[in-house]
């Protein structure tokens, strides 16, 4: 014969479906933790296992701070391996703002200081053409006379683990009145057809040079840019055109190309699009920026040293797509996905080596 119902049975029995629904519920958020952390320590595993030291490209290491949460330093292998429990922190502490640059892509970051340049790390995947950087690089160690970004491929190491191949982007840097500067901030202009993005070279978005030139009814000149910086311009393909403004009421714009979208870098690390300025006049510049260009073709000589100089940029290119893949525990691209994405120094008639398998 059943008991009839007591309070203590009615309490009982919903207090016991709750605990079956809680351990489920744990259950299911402990597989769900188990195959993270499988995934994390399967790519672990696959980079413990990599000669990482057979890609001959420069090699930076973010290491995040101990006891600051959000900063970190961008330093060598040296002080990679500095202690930092007793207060022996490398130089250089930047904010540190993760980028998320869309699904399947590995997390970029914005390194961001009052005291140094802010400094973009993107993974290879986000950049459209592989052949790019060492056509900027070419450019700028040509004409160090014009305020480019430094860019350079680099094996980026985060806390000394390795994470990827990533584009370094060292943006163009003003330096506070108290370390020797005059304290006037140029402005990153992302221009769109009819509209611009301003970016400071502190990552920030406030009024800045363009809009005072707007409040007193002028607007930026665009400087001749030598021939190769607009060549570069053109090639930089759908992304924004980016121009560097220069403060005060003559100061005038300069084409200051990169192969990214800024407007895009700085949505990703920091949750919104910066501050925009609708102007039909930005329009020229974008066309200007657009438009073909002629370059004189080189000397033998000077052609020479290019197509070697290429040759060896496109074999630790390789030796880097080969790492990143195995890293990612994905085959490796084939010749034919690899000349899609050298396209750039193809246009520029540089002599590709033979590519190969990847």
């Amino acid at each position: 014969m059943v008991a009839p119902p007591t309070a203590t049975n009615a309490v009982r029995r919903p207090l016991s479906t709750a605990r079956r629904g809680l351990a489920h519920a744990a259950a299911a958020f402990a597989a769900a933790v188990l195959v993270v952390v499988l995934l994390a320590d399967g790519r672990a595993a696959r980079s413990a296992n990599l000669n990482v030291e057979a890609c001959e490209l420069p090699v930076s290491y973010l290491i995040h701070h101990n006891v600051e949460p959000g900063y970190g330093f961008l330093v060598d292998r040296r002080s990679s391996t500095t202690r930092r429990d007793d207060g022996d922190t490398p130089e250089g502490k930047r904010r540190v703002l993760p980028m998320r640059l869309g699904e399947g892509i590995a997390a970029g970051y914005a390194l961001v200081a009052k005291r140094y340049p802010t400094v973009l790390l993107v993974p290879l995947a986000a950049v459209e053409d592989w052949s790019y950087p060492f056509v900027h690089m070419m450019f700028a160690a040509d004409h160090p006379e014009w305020p480019l970004a430094a860019l350079s491929l680099r094996r980026l190491y985060v806390d000394r683990a390795f994470r990827g191949i990533y584009l370094q982007v060292e943006l163009p840097y003003d330096k506070r009145k108290k370390d020797g500067g005059n304290g006037d901030l140029r402005t990153l202009l992302a221009v769109t057809t009819e509209s611009a993005s301003r970016i400071s070279t502190r990552w920030e978005d406030g009024p800045g040079a363009l809009m005072e030139k707007l409040a007193i009814g002028r607007s930026p000149k665009l400087a001749l840019a030598p021939a190769p910086v607009a060549w570069l311009a053109s090639a930089a393909g759908g992304v924004d055109t980016t121009l560097l403004l220069d403060p005060g009421e003559d100061g005038v714009a300069r084409l200051s190309p990169l192969p990214i979208s800024l407007a895009a870098m700085y949505r990703a690390a920091l949750g919104r699009a910066p501050s925009r300025v609708e102007d039909l006049r930005f329009a020229s510049f974008r066309a200007a920026a657009s438009a073909s260009v002629a370059l004189q073709p080189p000397d033998a000589a000077t052609r020479a040293r290019r197509d070697a100089a290429y040759a060896d940029y496109l074999r630790a290119l390789i030796a880097g797509v080969r790492l990143q893949a195995a890293a990612d525990g994905l085959p490796a691209p084939d010749a034919a996905s690899l000349s899609a994405r050298l396209q750039v120094a193809t246009r520029l008639g540089i002599r590709p080596v033979a590519l190969g398998g990847a």
